[in-house]
Parts: structure tokens; C-alpha cells; sequence
């Protein structure tokens, strides 16, 4: 006859023992209301030492990675809070996970890390300076901020792990992000050193461009009126040609004839003179709100020559005779110009850039580390 081979099953306790602060001991059901009643009521857990809890405990941080006597004194309060850890001195991922749900549980910064804030409510000391726990109730405050924002919270997840993987190469977080009024006039300096070389040169060729179009504009104008002066005396000498074929030299609406022939050259100077002078304006409107009126009075202010028709009293008869000369633009005044504002903009961007370098040089730079604190 076959003997019956007897299963032996492993139960998972579903209980657990909590001494009360009145010194009584209760066993209850593992998530049952006594379980929270009584939990709530836990000012501390009971751990034994043999020394006073203030002097056995330090304020150093517990991580992941950290180990020792003092891990397994966490793990056995945590244990007395509600866990269910091996007490095994090792700080994993279980523990990490306990001590977060305390933090949380407790409104403290549930950053996995039990520092002195963490241990001092788990332990029921006071463990933490009063910066510690002002600086504890700033990350609440922002850890809440950044669970409304999932993008920001992943930036500020990003940038934790990157401090933390630092602080483990030995590098230090430093909070003295100030920079001085020396660093912004050496900010300043080096950003001018920079881009001043560009944006002269960008000035130097708008001026010269702005130049060689007037001096264009001139050079064609003069060119005209040299080409007008023969045409003039042209329709005066052939006007007195037909008036002395039709024996109208000497009549009295010669003179009026020939007037109008004098009105008609002046008309044509006078507009050609317009033309030059708007085109000349709009170049110099545009070079002084490019240049800027300080950068454009460089240039000096183009003339344009003036002339006169008139009969003459020498062979060939109709002359253009020089009648002073005009000013071709002239400045308006008081412009900052856009290649100025560029550059000023372009240095300030610059000063801004150098800033912003310097203080992430700083936030993960050995050289500069002027604290590391981790509270938990």
C-alpha cells in the first residue's frame, strides 16, 4: 500500500505585533483597521540599543547602495511602520520603495533617501536643522507643483539623476549662483571682443555702399546737365533759324517764343535736379535707420549743383549757369539705427550666454563646490 506523501504548505504571515506608546502590545491583521488605528498612534517605533537614540543615529544620508548596522536599524523602523523587509543592512530597491512611502505617508520630500528629516520622524528625534526642514518644505511644495506637469517633472527627474550620478563622481553641487558686477563687466568685455569685429565690418560696408549710390546719383546728374547744355542751344539756334526764314526775326512775339523755349530747359533742370534729390533722400533715410544718425553723419552731407537756363550774350546762344547747389539729404537726427540695436542685442544675448555657462559650470564643477546636501 502506497504511502501518502504529506504537502507541507508555507504561509505568508498576514500579521504582525505593534507596541503601542501606552507600553501594550497588540496583534493584528496586517492592513485592518487596528492596523491603522494602532499605526496612527505610533509616535515611534520600539527599537532595541543598546545606547540613547540620539547618539546612535547619525545625520548622515541612507541611499541605494548603503549598507551596514545602521540600514538594518531603518529597515526593522520600517518594519515597525508597516513594511515587510529582510533586515539584511543591504538599502535596494525594497527599501528605497519603504522609505519613499514613508515620506510620503509623513509630507516630506519622498525623494527615496533617508536623511536626517526621514530618520528624525521615523526615529522620533530631532535630527534636522531648522534650514534642513524649511529647505525639506520647499521640495514638497515643488515635488506637488511638478505632478501637475508631467513634462516639467521629467526635466526635473532628468536633471536630479544627473546631479546625484555627479555627487557620486565626487562633484558637488554649489548654491552660490551669484555673479558679480566684476563677472557681468568681464561678461560684457568678452562678449564685445567678439561680435564688435562683425558688426563693424557689417557698418563699414553699408556705409560704402551708401556712398558709392550717391556718389552714382551725382555723377549722373552732372552727366545730364552736360548733355542738356548742347540740346538747348540746339533748339535756340534752330528756333532762330525759323524765325528768320518766315521774316520773323524781328517781331515782337520772338522774344516770347524764345522765352518759353528758356521756361521749358528750366522745367526739365528743375526735374531732373527732383529726381536726384528724392533718390538721394530715400538712400539717406534708409542709411541713417540702418547706420543710425551718429554712425550716417560719418558720411558728411552730399551736395547737388544747382543750374540756371538762360539766352547768353555769346555764341552759342543757352547756357546752364551754375546757381549754388543743394543739399541732397539731410539727416534726421536722433535715430538709433537697426545694425546698432543688433549689435547692442547681439552683446546682451551673448552677456546671457556667458552668464548661463558660468552657472552650469558651477552647479556640477568640483572647483567650485561649496556644499552637498541631500536632505531626504
Amino acid at each position: 500500500m502506497a504511502t501518502k506523501k504529506k504537502t507541507i504548505k508555507s504561509y505568508k504571515s498576514t500579521t504582525k505585533t505593534i507596541v503601542t506608546p501606552d507600553g501594550k502590545t497588540h496583534k493584528v491583521k496586517i492592513g485592518s483597521a487596528a492596523d491603522k488605528k494602532y499605526s496612527t498612534q505610533i509616535s515611534a517605533p520600539t527599537i532595541k540599543t543598546s545606547t540613547p537614540i540620539s547618539s546612535s543615529f547619525s545625520s548622515a544620508n541612507l541611499k541605494s547602495g548603503s549598507s551596514g548596522n545602521e540600514v538594518k536599524t531603518l529597515q526593522q523602523a520600517l518594519n515597525a511602520r508597516g513594511a515587510n523587509l529582510v533586515v539584511d543592512g543591504k538599502y535596494g530597491p525594497k527599501t528605497e520603495a519603504a522609505v519613499r512611502a514613508f515620506q510620503k505617508s509623513s509630507n516630506i520630500a519622498n525623494d527615496g533617501i533617508a536623511g536626517p528629516i526621514t530618520k528624525g520622524r521615523l526615529y522620533g528625534q530631532n535630527l534636522a536643522t531648522s534650514e534642513e526642514v524649511a529647505q525639506d518644505q520647499e521640495d514638497v511644495a515643488l515635488q506637488e507643483a511638478l505632478g501637475q506637469d508631467p513634462a516639467m517633472k521629467a526635466i526635473y527627474d532628468t536633471l536630479n539623476l544627473q546631479i546625484q550620478m555627479a555627487k557620486e563622481q565626487g562633484q558637488r553641487v554649489n548654491p552660490d549662483l551669484t555673479i558679480t558686477p566684476e563677472m557681468t563687466a568681464r561678461f560684457i568685455s568678452e562678449a564685445t571682443s567678439k561680435l564688435d569685429p562683425y558688426y563693424q565690418e557689417l557698418i563699414r560696408q553699408k556705409k560704402e555702399d551708401i556712398g558709392t549710390s550717391i556718389q552714382r546719383l551725382q555723377e549722373d546728374y552732372n552727366t545730364q546737365i552736360q548733355r542738356e547744355e548742347p540740346a538747348f542751344q540746339q533748339t535756340l539756334e534752330s528756333q532762330d533759324i525759323n524765325e528768320a526764314e518766315q521774316g520773323l526775326a524781328f517781331s515782337s512775339g520772338r522774344v516770347q517764343r524764345e522765352q518759353n523755349i528758356i521756361s521749358d530747359q528750366q522745367n526739365r533742370l528743375t526735374d531732373l535736379q527732383s529726381t536726384t534729390q528724392r533718390s538721394a533722400e530715400d538712400l539717406g533715410v534708409s542709411g541713417e535707420r540702418t547706420l543710425g544718425s551718429r554712425a550716417f553723419a560719418d558720411l558728411g552731407i552730399p551736395t547737388l549743383q544747382s543750374y540756371i537756363a538762360g539766352r547768353g550774350t555769346i555764341a552759342p546762344r543757352g547756357q546752364l549757369a551754375p546757381k549754388g547747389s543743394r543739399n541732397l539729404y539731410n539727416p534726421l537726427g536722433n535715430i538709433s539705427g537697426s545694425m546698432p540695436w543688433e549689435r547692442e542685442t547681439g552683446i546682451k544675448t551673448e552677456v546671457g550666454n556667458l552668464k548661463d555657462q558660468e552657472i552650469k559650470k558651477r552647479i556640477l564643477n568640483t572647483g567650485y563646490g561649496l556644499g552637498n546636501t541631500s536632505l531626504g
